[in-house]
């Protein structure tokens, strides 16, 4: 139940057979700050819960294997006592002393698990199939986001290659083009444009550029999309012009030395 529901421990240790709701298969636990909420759990659990009640309607769900003192300093509380059986509730420190024993074998660190870390493992496990923050702050039901960022980076690093999401490749862009000089001149030849000379063409001026803060942002972005807009145009044009440039000269034949074009 604990791993199921991802609860806290003392949430479920201190249910009573009244909280739970076997149909809907949920509990209603007191959370911290006393909210009252409820816990889901899964098909493993509905199994298990009735053969652990054996026909109890009333009382502690999860009951110490003796029973309860009727008196004196260790004397559980009369609503910590099942009314059939008369044992007491399970506390923290007995869960925990029996859970130890029980997972020892499975451990592959060889230590001994701990009551939270079923808590801890249900959470990570859940961010590792690629459920989001939000979804894993429902299941744990933390006040704060920012408590779930351990989670999230634990489930980011475990996820395998194939299952990481890729970010969309962009489109391909028609490259811009570079003006240059081939046979001492004779020719033109256009190729691909240095990163340095798109930012210089593509660079606003002065007083295009967009006021920080103000009235008249608006009015400079509009001024800064046009220009990039104008520099488009003259590329265009220019491109246009040197490319019939080109062909004309590849068609003419060779001037003879002392002649003009």
């Amino acid at each position: 139940m604990l791993y199921e529901t991802a609860a806290r421990a003392e949430e479920l240790l201190s249910l009573n057979i009244e909280d739970l709701d076997l149909g809907f298969r949920r509990g209603r636990v007191h959370s911290k700050g006393g909210a009252i909420e409820y816990v889901h759990w899964a098909t493993g659990t509905a199994r298990l819960l009735p053969r652990l009640l054996r026909g109890r309607t009333s009382g502690p769900v999860f009951l110490a294997d003796r029973r309860a003192p009727a008196s004196g300093p260790r004397a559980p509380a009369a609503a910590d006592i099942c009314p059939e059986t008369g044992r007491g509730r399970l506390s923290y420190p007995r869960a925990e002393y029996l859970l130890k024993p029980a997972t020892a074998a499975l451990d592959p660190h060889k230590k001994d698990w701990t009551l939270h870390q079923l808590r801890h493992s249900a959470l990570q496990h859940l961010a590792v199939d690629g459920r989001t923050a939000p979804e894993l702050q429902a299941k744990s039901r933390h006040q704060h986001l920012a408590s779930l960022g351990r989670y999230v980076q634990l489930g980011e690093q475990a996820l395998r290659p194939g299952h990481r999401q890729r970010r969309p490749r962009r489109p391909p862009q028609t490259p811009l083009t570079r003006i240059g000089t081939v046979d001492g001149g004779n020719s033109a030849r256009v190729g691909p444009l240095t990163p340095l000379a798109v930012r210089l063409l593509l660079k606003p001026r002065a007083r295009d550029r967009p006021a920080p803060h103000g009235e008249g942002q608006a009015e400079a972005e509009l001024a800064k999309a046009q220009f990039v807009i104008d520099v488009q145009g003259k590329l265009q044009a220019l491109w246009e012009t040197l490319s019939e440039s080109a062909l004309t000269d590849d068609t003419m034949p060779p001037c003879s030395p002392g002649s003009s074009r």
